[in-house]
C-alpha cells in the first residue's frame, strides 16, 4: 500500500488510521470527504477485508491498526532496510572508492542536491564504525529550516541507535541559535563557533571515519542565504517559504565525496575540541 497517494479505500482506511484509532462513523466520514464517491457499504466491505487479513482490529465502535500487523511492517522495513544498505555497497560508486580517491557530483540547485546528500549521508552513516561520531559542519543548519521532516528524520534514526552527530556552524544570528532546539545535547550537539573556520562561507563538510562528504552551495544562493539569516529575526511560515524558495534557485552546486584517512583525523580532532565525546554508549 502507498499511504501517500491512496486509490483502494483500504489505502484511505490505513493512511487515517495511521494518526490512531477512531469511531468507525468517523472514519466513514473522511474516507467520505476525502474520496467523494465513496459509500457507507463500500467503507465496510473494506473494512471486514482488513479485519480479516488481520490489518485492522474493532473493539465495539473503535477502529485501529492492529499492532500485530504494525510491528510486521516495522520489521520489515527495518529488514529491507538492512538489505538495501548492503547491497547499495557494491553500487555506490564512492564506496568503492581507494585511500585517497574522491568523486564530485554536480547539481542545479541546493534541493536537489541535498536530496542525493541525505542519500549518500545514509549510505556512509551504515558503513562506518558506529562508536565513531559523525561531525558535521555547516555555514548555517538551513536543512532544518527548509527541509526540517527529512532533517530530522536523518537525525533521530541515527541518535536512537546511541550514536553520536556534532555539528559546528560559525553564525550567531537568531536562526542560527533558534535551531538548538532540535539538539538534545548528547547524541545531537549543535555547537555556534565565534570564529570562521573554513575560508569560503559557502563550504560544508561531513566526516564519516575515513569518508568525506564536502561540498559547495552555489556563491549567489549562499549569499541570499547570508542576507536571509541577516534579516530574519522569527522563522515562521513566510521565513520557511522564502528560504525553500531560494535553495530552489538553480546554479554551479558541487559535491564531493572522497577517502582520506589523514585529513580525516585533522578535521575529527579540529572540530571535536568543543563537544563531549561519549566513549560508553550505554547512556
Amino acid at each position: 500500500m502507498n499511504p501517500h497517494k491512496p486509490e483502494k479505500i483500504e489505502e484511505y482506511i490505513v493512511q487515517i488510521l495511521q494518526e490512531g484509532p477512531i469511531p468507525a462513523m468517523g472514519l466513514v466520514k473522511k474516507i467520505s470527504f476525502l474520496r467523494t464517491r465513496a459509500t457507507k457499504q463500500a467503507v465496510y466491505s473494506a473494512l471486514r477485508k482488513l479485519k480479516k487479513d488481520e490489518i485492522v482490529v474493532m473493539h465495539g465502535k473503535i477502529v485501529s491498526l492492529s499492532s500485530n500487523w504494525i510491528n510486521k511492517m516495522s520489521d520489515f522495513f527495518a529488514k529491507a532496510r538492512h538489505h538495501y544498505s548492503i547491497a547499495n555497497v557494491e553500487a555506490e560508486g564512492f564506496l568503492a572508492l581507494e585511500e585517497g580517491d574522491k568523486i564530485t557530483y554536480n547539481f542545479k540547485n541546493p534541493e536537489i542536491a541535498d536530496t542525493f546528500w541525505g542519500h549518500a549521508f545514509d549510505i556512509l552513516s551504515e558503513v562506518m564504525d558506529k562508536e565513531e561520531p559523525i561531525y558535521i559542519y555547516n555555514p548555517h543548519e538551513w536543512f532544518l529550516l527548509a527541509r526540517q521532516e527529512q532533517e530530522t528524520d536523518l537525525f533521530e534514526r541515527i541518535t536512537k541507535q546511541k550514536r553520536q552527530i556534532l555539528i559546528t556552524s560559525p553564525r550567531q544570528t537568531d536562526l542560527d541559535k533558534y535551531v538548538k532546539k532540535f539538539f538534545d545535547g548528547t547524541f545531537a550537539q549543535y555547537y555556534l563557533s565565534p570564529t570562521q573556520i573554513f575560508k569560503k562561507q559557502n563550504y560544508y563538510l561531513n566526516i564519516f571515519g575515513e569518508y568525506l562528504i564536502e561540498a559547495w552551495i552555489d556563491e549567489k544562493t549562499q549569499h541570499e542565504i547570508e542576507s536571509f539569516y541577516i534579516k530574519t529575526k522569527i522563522f515562521d511560515e513566510k521565513a520557511k517559504t522564502e528560504i525553500k524558495n531560494i535553495i530552489a534557485k538553480q546554479g554551479k552546486n558541487k559535491i564531493s565525496i572522497s577517502r582520506n584517512k589523514e585529513k580525516s583525523e585533522k578535521l575529527r580532532k579540529s572540530l571535536g575540541k568543543e563537544f563531549f565525546i561519549i566513549k560508553n554508549k550505554k547512556i
